[in-house]
């Protein structure tokens, strides 16, 4: 007997998490062959903890064919290059995370072995010059890199966006509904299971619509309506690892004629803020930990460290990091808020979702689900989660600069057995190794944990190969031809006002 297929997906919640689902597989299944439906209230608003994202946007936007300039002006969007760390090892001082790769290899060695082996030799200059992207961060400019002819640097740089995210939302939406989606408006009030099995059958709304599905998506965010709230999956709870439990958010005029493209994250005495430039704003924001700072102490530090006027008043979100038990349980697959949150440090939010969409895609099932794809796809998304969780650790972890009670507790922290081991690993031989499911490669490791003050004790012993006068001659050549090609890139904010400027109300 053939197995049945599924022809019904329900999608509970809007927002990015929604939105992003809808579109994807309304592009991917075809409405012909599948129904979509998406619930949402108007009444319910967004979380849009963060505005910036990562450069697997770019997965989304190439699956769903998504103009690139026409898409920046309707999201109110700007170019990230990467992030800005202040303050993290120390009042004054600063690394930046980028986006894209670092130098050339030589001899068949990684060039950050080369690097290191400069560096203790006095040859090399901050391994920060070495990076397309870096370079073009700190001053300022910007290109795609696909205009960039075979060979060039340029070709190196990687980018993502800081967006609006109500106005995403809304971008996708109008894309999705143009795919067949539809949208019902209405608060879920009830919902009806299987007496058997426990799956979901259907969601009834307020007004008194009912909507009947095979599959049911949980957008719900932090609510969890159906992966928590009715089928009570459990989570797990990682705020031992990751105790900031707080943020308040608002947004500020811009201010001067330059924008950055770069999200900028300053450490604070119990968390952190952050700084997102758009078209026609800033966005703020001060994630803290409760437990060693009060909420109006966190409110003050926020509102005194602003660029601009503030754009209304601030909201205060609360949140607990962890993740839940199964991310596809039964029925129903959660997907953004409602399968976890591990703070808005590195904007894993929006990658989180796009991964959990990619998983989707490939594990999607018959109406009744395969015991071993769920097994499967929640193996995949528990590691996803993890690795994502030791990255975030490892900033708070190497810390060493700062004495307040929030990064002491952090000193103290006994590591996961895998991060202890990649830090170690790093300190003493200057390898790492992500593994195949990190989000961040190679590269991110390598800039954090240099970054924050993390030297390599030795190197890849094959550099010890390459003539003293050999990697000199490398080292600069590289830099050189990366810097010379940065300036050359328009400033970022005259790109955007010559490619993809939002227009200006009357």
């Amino acid at each position: 007997m053939a197995k049945q297929a599924v022809r019904r997906i329900v999608i509970a919640g809007g927002g990015a998490a929604g939105w992003m689902s809808a579109a994807v597989l309304a592009k991917v299944l075809k409405p012909q062959n599948c129904t979509i439906q998406l619930v949402e209230s108007d009444d319910i608003g967004i979380i849009g903890v963060g505005e910036a994202t990562i450069a697997g946007i770019h997965w989304l936007n190439n699956i769903l064919g998504i103009e690139e300039d026409d898409f920046v002006r309707a999201s109110q969007a700007t170019f990230k290059l990467g992030i800005d760390f202040r303050d993290w090892t120390g009042a004054g001082r600063r690394y930046y995370h980028p986006f894209g790769r670092y130098g050339v290899p030589l001899g068949g060695v990684g060039f950050h072995h080369l690097w290191v082996k400069a560096q203790r030799l006095g040859l090399a200059a901050s391994f920060e010059d070495y990076c397309m992207t870096s370079m073009a961060a700190r001053l300022g400019r910007f290109d795609r890199p696909d205009r960039a002819p075979p060979g060039s640097p340029l070709k190196t740089l990687s980018y993502a966006y800081h967006l609006d995210a109500g106005r995403y939302a809304q971008y996708l939406r109008t894309l999705a509904v143009g795919m067949g989606v539809e949208r019902i408006e209405g608060t879920i009030e009830r919902v009806d299971q299987n007496p058997e099995t426990g799956y979901i059958t259907r969601l009834h709304t307020r007004r008194g619509d009912v909507v009947e599905g095979d599959l049911f998506l949980d957008c719900t965010g932090f609510h969890a309506l159906l992966i928590q709230g009715v089928l009570q999956t459990g989570t797990i709870d990682l705020s031992n690892f990751l105790p900031c439990d707080r943020a308040w958010a608002v947004p500020c005029e811009r201010t001067g004629d330059t924008i950055e493209p770069s999200t900028r994250c300053t450490a604070r005495a119990a968390g952190w803020q952050w700084r997102i430039p758009l078209q026609h704003r800033t966005g703020n924001g001060h994630v803290f930990c409760n437990e060693f700072m009060s909420e109006d102490e966190a409110h003050d530090v926020l509102m005194r460290n602003l660029d601009g006027r503030p754009l209304g008043e601030a909201k205060l979100i609360k949140f607990k990091t962890g993740r839940t038990r199964q991310v596809w349980n039964k029925n129903v697959i959660a997907v953004g808020l409602s399968a976890g949150f591990l703070e808005p440090l590195e904007a894993t939010t929006i990658h989180i979702i796009l991964n959990s969409l990619n998983k989707i895609i490939g594990h999607f099932p018959r109406r009744t689900p395969d015991p071993l794809t769920v097994a499967e796809f929640n193996r995949q998304l528990d590691l996803q989660f993890d690795t994502i969780k030791d990255f975030l650790v490892l900033h708070y972890r190497l810390s060493e600069g700062r004495d307040e009670p929030l990064w002491r507790y952090f000193r103290q922290l006994t590591l996961p057995e895998r991060l202890e081991r990649m830090i170690e690993s790093f300190r003493m031989t200057a390898r790492i190794a992500p593994s195949e499911f990190d989000q961040f490669k190679e590269a991110s490791w390598f800039s954090v944990m240099l970054g924050q003050g993390v030297v390599p004790e030795d190197h890849d012993p094959l550099a010890d190969n390459i003539d003293d006068a050999a990697l000199a001659s490398h080292l600069a050549r590289v830099r050189d031809n990366i810097r010379q090609i940065a300036e050359r890139m328009p400033a970022h904010d005259a790109y955007i006002r010559a490619n993809c400027a939002t227009p200006v109300p009357a």
